[in-house]
């Protein structure tokens, strides 16, 4: 499978890149290929191509307001759903 993916931290760099050395790592692993776009505080490095969005089986992204601003198609990003809140439990 052929996957593309946008790492993003706003204030630093390092937890950015860590991430997409880890994604490539694992698609290798499992035999599959990515392409992986890190945005942080140096700005983005290695912008995915449109061809390469468009070629992919699965588009890995967390909107930022980077990542939004770039232009990534809202229909092909998914978004977290919100967390669980669970009830204190009274005593």
């Amino acid at each position: 499978m052929r996957f593309v993916a946008v790492t993003a931290c706003p204030t630093g760099i390092a937890h950015t890149l860590m991430a997409a050395e880890a994604l490539k790592r694992q698609a290798e692993l499992m035999g599959h290929q990515i392409d992986v776009e890190t945005q942080g505080a140096e700005g983005t490095q290695d912008p995915l191509d449109p061809d390469a969005i468009a070629r992919a089986d699965a588009v890995s992204s967390r909107p930022t307001s980077t990542s939004t601003r770039r232009g990534l198609p809202a229909s092909r990003s998914r978004r977290r759903p919100p967390p669980t809140r669970f009830a204190t439990p009274t005593t």
